[in-house]
């Protein structure tokens, strides 16, 4: 009987039990795939209503410019136009925040709508605290307030301004959050994104 000696042995038992790994990773990945775009999609649509609550229905466009490509949608309320809604990125301290933000037809900021983050847990993911009003008083007279509509007390401070944006650290308007400014920055980066996208198509 043939031995093999250690020194072939275990790397190839190794390499072995890494490829069915591998194989099973990815056989699961692709599986679960049509899982995953159908929940982002929701996701998205979800994110649409809530940055342009007031809008009747939504158009999407798809537009190239050179070797770029943009999408966009535009809001409306029957048929006026309420705003523009476009997806920007900034890479934050642990990961590439994804945010949709929609702007009235003068460019102003309406709202924006956190997508996609994995930053700290307590410091850079404070970008989706939302603080509440609720005490244990009002818990105990039974008037506590509805904070179904409550939004994340950072990202509320982008509503009215226009791009630009900077955090006050390095000449904006906007207040980073404490512990966490590479992130605020990359809401700033992220929100500027998808500005100068909207500001790509319609200036056409």
């Amino acid at each position: 009987m043939l031995t093999l000696p250690n020194w072939f042995r275990f790397p190839f038992v190794l390499m072995i039990v890494t490829g069915i790994s591998g194989v099973g990773l990815t056989a699961l990945w692709h599986a679960t795939l049509p899982q995953k775009n159908e929940l982002a999609a929701q996701a998205a649509t979800k994110a649409i209503s809530e940055v342009m609550p007031r809008a009747t229905r939504f158009e999407k466009k798809h537009v190239r410019l050179g070797e770029q490509a943009v999408d966009y949608q535009i809001a409306y309320q029957d048929d006026h136009i309420l705003g523009y809604i476009a997806i920007g990125e900034g890479v934050g301290y642990s990961s590439t925040i994804k945010v949709m933000v929609s702007v009235l037809p003068d460019m102003h900021i309406f709202r924006t709508k956190v997508l996609y983050q994995k930053e700290t847990p307590g410091l850079g993911d404070k970008i989706l605290e939302i603080k509440s009003n609720a005490t244990w008083g009002k818990l105990l007279t039974g008037n506590m307030p509805d904070e179904s509509k409550r939004r994340p007390w950072f990202q509320t401070q982008f509503d009215g301004k226009k791009a630009p944006l900077q955090v006050t650290a390095d000449g904006g308007q906007v207040d980073a959050i404490t512990g966490a400014t590479i992130t605020s920055r990359a809401m700033c980066v992220a929100i500027n994104d998808a500005i100068n996208q909207l500001s790509l198509v319609l200036s056409q």
